[in-house]
């Protein structure tokens, strides 16, 4: 009999709220390739325990951030390069978004998303992946838009040679769909749905959904509303 080798994610939980963040703890615990290595209440505690434990993954409530939160997360994503962090956030103003995703996170979940999201959120990002709740989609954009950012003029660029299908699943893509939704929304068998984001991939030369969907708005896409309906 072969047991299944199953892939552990250390994870290190950061919050403030020692009730909760030890409810949290205890779930994720339970859950299958998930071990949690820690829990502290502070960015200094954070940094020692991190460089002193392996962990994959550091999942961090901003409520333990104090002045200054994107300079303060930039500073720990620096002196902790090699874990992967996922914010849990109420905070939704676009600048923060945009400063925290160029810091370096690799997924933003909104605080009061039910455990087994958060389950699935470290799972992705562990793998490499990027994950944003559709708020943290939404502001992204935003800020993209309000800035105006192109860098190819869009009659040349890459969004207009993409086929209908690569233009729906990047709708989907940039609101924070996962490849499950995708597959309902499109009616789509989710390998496919796989196949068609690793190929939107490539036609991009992006290395991850997350710059799939800021490439798009730094080329001035914008998604299309009625697929999203």
């Amino acid at each position: 009999m072969t047991l299944e080798k199953i892939e552990i994610t250390r994870t290190l939980i950061i919050d403030d709220d020692t009730m909760l963040c030890h409810m949290l703890a205890s779930y994720l615990d339970n859950r299958k390739g998930i071990s949690v290595t820690g829990v502290c209440e502070n960015c200094q505690e954070a940094t020692e325990i991190l460089k002193s434990r392996s962990s994959d993954v550091a999942v961090l409530n901003t409520e333990v951030l104090r002045d200054n939160k994107v300079l303060q997360l930039t500073q720990l994503i620096k002196a902790c390069s090699q874990v992967k962090f996922l914010l849990l956030t109420t905070i939704d103003e676009r600048e923060f978004v945009d400063g925290v995703i160029k810091a370096g996170v690799r997924g933003i979940l909104h605080h009061n998303h039910h455990p087994e999201v958060i389950v699935d959120a470290i799972r992705t990002i562990a793998n490499g992946a990027y994950v944003l709740s559709s708020e943290a989609a939404d502001k992204l954009s935003q800020i993209h838009s309000f800035h105006n950012i192109v860098t190819t003029p869009l009659d040349d660029c890459i969004i207009k040679k993409l086929t209908k299908r690569d233009l729906q699943i990047l709708s989907l893509l940039c609101v924070a769909a996962t490849n499950s939704e995708i597959s309902k929304h499109l009616n789509l068998s989710e390998s496919t749905v796989k196949t068609y984001v690793s190929a939107l991939m490539a036609k991009m030369n992006c290395t991850s959904r997350l710059k799939v969907v800021v490439t798009a708005f730094q080329l001035g896409f914008i998604p299309d509303n009625a697929v999203l309906e």
